[in-house]
């Protein structure tokens, strides 16, 4: 028979009282591993989890033939990435905010007409941060736009274009619309049409898919799923603190590189920061690692002040007679290309941030997510339960606490 407290508090709180039954016999348990895991539980949610990255590259990279590491996360469907820091500002008298894949409209538009605002675009500007916002697009491919007010309301409907340089593709706010481009996205409007017309805390958000059918929105960039209990919930990494060990550093030809007196053809920058060690194995794209007394022509290597160490890096196609702005003119060209000459390597320390990237891992050191920053509860059957991972590169551990 249950005691009076028992069902007091499961008055209160909407637990079934055999619940509170199985709880007060609980017992802690805790299990390490690569995912899945197979835990006994009786049905509350985890306690605690945390999960380390991981990365491999299958291979030798070259730089005819670069080898980008697999990591652990998943792409989300969105392809939308607009502006964040960049795109914040009053435009035509309508304050304008931009968060991810969500957009945020106060104010008046000021006299005139046909005021349109770019919020993503690779030419023009001049900011030099504007090539993260293309949209690759695939020759004969449908795709669709699906705009979706959260927030507010405006006096009139207002339409989003995502335009190429030979294509422009207009929706209204709160519709959808399935495509084809015929080149990739470089430029994305919204229009605030004519002076007098009022936003009044209107926020949208647009979820831009491959394929003929409108998806649910998620944001952009990478996620966690985890599967439990016939659920799988997912950890968006661009919306939650992640713990990293491990930094990754896209090269871009603006760098300043400086040519190599005794490695003919070599080429180092001072850009290596919180370095664990000069000799603690590192990734390249397309290069491979060593030491500097083992410097040769297709590796790459750190040496230097304890700061900022150099990357030095020495490509098989260079030698005495390559010049400076020859070495930085091919990072370039493998920028634009989608190709980017990366580096990956370990830090000193860990650091603790929102970064919207997958977990990795080299050596002995991982990126974690902690279920105190993801702040996603995750839940288990009542007996037998199978935690895992759904990333193509699986986790290289878990860490779970539960009940029994």
């Amino acid at each position: 028979m249950l005691s009076l407290y028992e069902i007091l508090k499961a008055s209160k709180t909407g637990i079934a009282p055999d619940m509170w039954t199985a709880l007060a016999g609980a017992k802690t348990r805790e299990i390490t591993g690569i995912p899945p895991l197979s835990i006994r539980s009786n049905g509350t949610m985890l306690l605690d989890y945390l999960i380390s990255g991981n990365m491999t590259q299958t291979g030798t990279p070259t730089p005819t033939t670069p080898i980008q590491p697999s990591e652990c996360g998943e792409r989300t469907g969105n392809l939308v990435r607009f502006y964040q820091e960049e795109m914040q500002g009053n435009f035509y008298g309508v304050d304008i905010t931009v968060k991810n894949a969500e957009i945020t409209l106060n104010g008046t538009v000021s006299p005139g007409s046909g005021h349109w605002v770019e919020i993503g675009y690779k030419f023009g500007g001049g900011t030099g941060l504007t090539d993260n916002v293309v949209i690759p697009c695939e020759p004969e491919t449908s795709y669709t736009i699906t705009t979706e007010i959260l927030d507010g309301n405006s006096s009139e409907v207002r339409i989003i274009s995502f335009g190429t340089s030979n294509t422009l593709k207009t929706i209204n706010i709160g519709s959808s619309l399935t495509t084809m481009f015929s080149a990739d996205i470089n430029r994305i409007f919204i229009s605030l049409g004519p002076g007098g017309v009022v936003f009044n805390n209107l926020k949208f958000r647009v979820m831009f898919n491959k394929g003929s059918t409108a998806l649910p929105y998620e944001p952009y960039g990478y996620k966690i799923p985890i599967s439990s209990a016939n659920t799988t919930t997912p950890v968006y990494l661009g919306e939650v603190e992640t713990t990293r060990k491990i930094k990754k550093l896209v090269l871009t030809g603006e760098e300043n590189w400086k040519k190599s007196s005794a490695y003919a053809g070599s080429f180092y920058a001072a850009i290596i920061t919180r370095l664990i060690s000069e000799g603690y194995s590192a990734y390249c794209s397309h290069l491979t690692f060593t030491i500097l007394s083992q410097y040769t022509k297709g590796k790459f290597c750190f040496n230097g002040a304890v700061t900022y160490k150099n990357c030095n890096l020495w490509f098989n196609q260079f030698d005495s007679s390559t010049t400076v702005e020859d070495f930085k003119s091919y990072l370039a060209a493998q920028y634009v290309a989608g190709t980017p000459v990366t580096v990956w390597y370990v830090l000193s320390e860990p650091t603790t941030g929102i970064v919207n990237e997958p977990l990795r891992k080299i050596g002995d050191h991982a990126d974690t997510i902690s279920y105190e920053q993801a702040g996603v509860q995750i839940p288990t059957n009542r007996g037998n339960t199978v935690i895992d991972v759904e990333t193509t590169l699986k986790p290289s551990e878990m860490y779970i606490k539960y009940q029994e």
